[in-house]
């Protein structure tokens, strides 16, 4: 059994990298609105405390949660100090720290224990253990009440105490940000709880087999530790919002559920006694609970020295204060600063042991990695296909790329015959009249030129379009002077051999002043024969400029 108890002084410990510093080392503490620093290292069984400083700081609640104002304050106030720390070791307080005391099979492999620690505590924490930094400290061996009987083929399983320390990821994080902001080197976080039981083991108040309660005043809470030779058997902590009084008569301090009477209002004293009481009794009725032999009250808020004379008048077991300046050859102080600052000095002590830090949230114990072949397997063989993936999709987007280019190269083509379809469209069209014309026999431009003999002169009438239908039609649109001309056209048109439909005259201005408009429908009679000899070109007005290249140029006719 005395090697399960070493069990992380050993080897496991060695696995498990506790943090242990030789050498100086500076302790911090934030008990707002007071900062505690104590720098020393250890000499022997004892603690060679060089400088104990402790500074009030003007920082509101509300800033208290910025890791960089905080981390400002402790700058601040280790630059007007002139303290220079190396390696900085903290310790987070019993109020955000949960603790459960777990009795588990002594297992000699710290790696078993920590995965078993983590599966037992996972069940009872009130968030997330992924949200969680877990840390835990073996104790002392569980004495069964009544010894079981062997049984025959089973071997008979000891047990130990487990004391467990939970903390939110988020105020070990908080801690890291302030150690960053203020420029220091953090090496550990501990518990002050334990770090207090360390201290006081120092002091040589836990020598005999009987617990000890330490009561710790900080400045707004009180903290009852039962402890028995270094190990920390039981822990309570109470917030109790304290006025900073003078004396024992200071104003009193009301509890949120307190009912309004005329009875007097109970002190800080009188609630952090009720407290102190309450603690003891919860322990009492614990498994396997060790007498209390003495309580020690320690701190430097204020308060201690009624607090201790209100413990001494209601409880039956010897109360004293903590002298830890005499005991451990402190630096003198004239203001007990020293008492305020064990949790500090415990810190100190228990980075230099051989097993190093009992509870550190920075390097906490965790469970080994278990191999597992199969898995390991697996994605190996996940690998391979991803491998393969990913070689498929480079070689298909390669081809895709040039699918792509083709694709490009082809559409730029379809889109430049597609800017030229008009004009191959207007040029089919135009073969395909010709070739109609071709196929019907009919050399309709002598027609054409015919027309343009026999028509009246262009300045009283002209013709807008023509039109060569089937069934050796011809369709004309004109635009003439005057109706008189175009009532007398179809006259000279019948005389000239075309058979002509009646004549429709609207009136219909153009931009030439042609104010009347009409088209007519000539057939061509089968036998129809034009004379290209006899033909008479029509004479052109002085003023025509259709044949004048410069006109084409501007833009004109």
């Amino acid at each position: 059994m005395a090697k399960i108890l070493d069990l992380f002084g050993g080897s496991a410990a060695r696995k498990f990298r506790p943090t242990r510093i030789t050498g100086e080392v500076t302790a911090l503490d934030l008990d707002w609105p007071v900062i505690r620093v104590v720098r020393g290292e250890r000499k022997g069984e004892a603690a060679a405390i060089s400088l104990i400083e402790t500074s009030q700081s003007d920082l509101s609640e509300d800033s208290r949660s910025s890791a960089a104002k905080v981390g400002a304050a402790v700058s601040g106030m280790l630059g007007k100090a002139e303290i220079k720390p190396g390696i900085v070791l903290m310790g987070i307080p019993r109020t955000q720290v949960v603790l459960r005391t777990l009795s588990l099979p002594a297992l000699e492999d710290g790696a078993a224990l920590a995965a078993m620690v983590h599966f037992q505590i996972g069940r009872d924490l009130p968030f997330r253990l992924e949200d969680a930094v877990v840390d835990f400290s073996v104790g002392r061996p569980v004495v069964p009440s009544a010894p079981a009987e062997p049984v025959e083929g089973k071997a008979s399983t000891s047990k130990v105490e487990v004391m467990v320390a939970v903390v939110k990821r988020e105020i070990v994080e908080f801690y890291q940000q302030t150690a960053e902001s203020a420029g220091i080197k953090l090496g550990g976080l501990g518990l002050l709880s334990h770090a207090n039981a360390r201290c006081l083991e120092a002091c040589g108040l836990t020598a005999s087999d009987e617990a000890v309660a330490l009561v710790s005043l900080r400045e707004e809470q009180v903290t009852v530790d039962i402890i028995i030779h270094q190990t920390l058997l039981f822990s309570r902590n109470a917030i109790l919002k304290q006025h900073h009084e003078d004396d024992e008569e200071g104003p009193p301090i009301i509890p949120h559920d307190a009912v309004q009477s005329d009875a007097p209002k109970p002190t800080f004293a009188n609630l952090a006694t009720i407290e102190v009481e309450r603690t003891l009794n919860s322990y009492g009725g614990t498994e396997g609970a060790k007498r209390i032999s003495k309580v020690v009250v320690t701190g430097a808020s204020g308060p201690e020295a009624p607090i201790l004379l209100a413990l001494s008048e209601r409880l039956h077991i010897p109360c004293s204060r903590l002298e830890v300046r005499s005991t451990l050859n402190l630096p003198e102080t004239d203001d007990g600063r020293a008492e305020g600052c064990i949790g500090l000095i415990g810190l100190i002590l228990g980075a230099s042991d051989p097993a190093g830090l009992a509870f550190d949230f920075l390097n906490p114990k965790k469970p080994a990695i278990q191999r597992d072949n199969r898995k390991l397997r697996n994605i190996a063989i996940a690998a391979t296909v991803a491998v393969l993936l990913v070689i498929t999709m480079v070689t298909r987007a390669h081809l895709l790329r040039k699918r792509s280019a083709v694709e490009q190269d082809l559409l730029t083509q379809l889109a430049s015959a597609e800017k030229g379809r008009p004009t191959f469209k207007r040029m089919g069209q135009q073969a395909k009249v010709i070739d109609e014309w071709a196929k019907g026999g009919k050399d309709w431009l002598v027609h054409y030129a015919y027309l343009s003999s026999i028509l009246p002169p262009s300045d009283e009438v002209y013709i807008s379009s023509l039109l060569v239908g089937a069934n050796d039609s011809v369709r004309l649109a004109l635009q003439a002077k005057s109706g008189e001309i175009l009532a007398k056209l179809e006259k000279q048109l019948r005389g000239a051999g075309y058979e002509v439909k009646p004549i429709a005259i609207t009136p219909g201005s153009d931009r030439f002043g042609y104010g009347f408009r009409s088209t007519v429908e000539l057939l061509v009679p089968a036998k129809f024969k034009i004379d290209p000899t006899k033909m008479k070109a029509p004479e052109r007005p002085a003023d025509d400029a259709s044949l004048d290249p410069s006109v084409y140029k501007r833009g004109g006719g």
